[in-house]
């Protein structure tokens, strides 16, 4: 492991650097697949010239259209350079985890946990014309809406979550975690979760969760915990998409998504407090053993 400040910054943040460089790699060969077999839509024989402004309009509405499919097929092989990455980091952490003492019933209550976080959070954003006054955030919305519901499901409520989890906290937060106490790292990983996402409004809502799944990996002492929480928060944030879309009433509409998702963040503090309580996996350090 490195010894340098450089050298243990590096360290840190190279996995979530791989990651960003297979998406941006990976989504702008797309577009130059996509866009050469059409480059003679642009040119102007006349002036011998090349209309840009059409052609970026076309690229930008290809990468919409795409854009969370093309995330998708890329975090695969990101997912596996984690997993590799991970199995590498393991011999030598600093500690490891002990989760015997965690039980089924427990591993259970996560579930509810996250999916009264998430339809908590995404009903009190959508009170009034909050999240719809951020253009950056309306940009990311079209992108994750663009698929179809199959594309949405596997994309969003899998694929995506998992890489993430891998790289965020499996990586980023663990190998924080070899030098900082267990606080900085939550908040230093979270403050990183919430800048991949590009926009204030997921940014915030990105801090928030970035915290609580790296407290539950630290209290179930297993990357299958924000895994989890990640995968059934999405889930149930494409749930709630639906519902509102079809059954919520315009007349009382911010009335019932604010008494909702008060509702649902008390249940889902109960829930956390309970488990807050109850869970413990135990750190074992080598020297201790």
């Amino acid at each position: 492991m490195p010894v340098s400040k450089s050298g243990k910054l590096l360290y840190i943040l190279i996995p979530l650097i791989i990651y960003e460089c297979i998406l941006l790699a990976g989504e702008s060969i797309a577009m130059i697949i996509w866009l050469m077999p059409r480059i003679n839509l642009y040119y102007t024989a006349e002036t011998g010239t090349i209309d840009q402004l059409k052609m970026i309009q076309d690229l930008n509405i290809f990468a919409v259209k795409n854009g969370l499919l093309m995330q998708a097929v890329l975090s695969i092989p990101a997912i596996l350079i984690c997993l590799y990455l991970i199995r590498r980091d393991l011999p030598v952490r600093r500690f490891r985890f002990d989760i015997s003492t965690v039980s089924m019933k427990q591993w259970i209550l996560i579930i509810p946990l996250a999916a009264f976080i998430s339809a908590s959070g995404n009903l009190l954003l959508n009170i009034g014309d909050f999240a719809s006054s951020s253009e950056s955030f309306t940009n990311a919305s079209e992108i994750l809406n663009a698929g179809s519901v199959l594309v949405q499901v596997i994309a969003i409520g899998f694929i995506c979550p998992i890489c993430e989890e891998l790289v965020l906290r499996g990586l980023v937060y663990m190998r924080m975690r070899q030098y900082l106490n267990v606080n900085l790292a939550i908040i230093f990983s979270a403050l990183l979760f919430a800048l991949i996402h590009g926009n204030m409004i997921q940014g915030i809502y990105a801090f928030i969760l970035g915290v609580i799944f790296a407290w539950f990996y630290e209290k179930y002492g297993s990357i299958m915990a924000p895994v989890l929480m990640h995968v059934t928060g999405n889930l149930t944030a494409l749930g709630c998409a639906v519902l509102l879309d079809r059954f919520l009433p315009e007349t009382s509409r911010d009335i019932i998504l604010f008494v909702g998702g008060v509702v649902f963040a008390a249940a889902a503090f109960a829930c956390a407090v309970f488990l807050n309580k109850h869970v413990s996996a135990r750190r074992v350090y080598p020297d201790s053993v």
